[in-house]
């Protein structure tokens, strides 16, 4: 285990808390982001690892979904106004 579960409550709470504040001041970006995939790109997975231990990368993804699962209703929320307005 690359994380410990105080690091991985940790983890999901900042995930959670970036998003509710990202839903208040939201501005969409523009279609030229180099900086997202430089690290977001095909090798990600030995990035994340790296800087963690091996399987960081797939805890991480872990801390994600168990965040996005809790924050379901709080997401469908915020992304209506965007599918009722067109």
């Amino acid at each position: 285990m690359a994380l410990t579960r105080k690091q991985t409550k940790i983890v999901e709470s900042t995930i959670k808390e970036s998003l509710r504040n990202k839903f208040q001041s939201y501005k969409p970006e523009t279609n030229n982001m180099p900086f997202h995939y430089r690290l977001l790109g095909r090798d990600r997975e030995e990035f994340w690892d790296f800087l963690g231990g091996r399987g960081t990368y797939s805890e991480l993804l872990n801390c994600f979904e168990r965040a996005g699962i809790e924050l379901g209703p709080e997401i469908d929320q915020y992304f209506s106004k965007f599918r009722n307005s067109k």
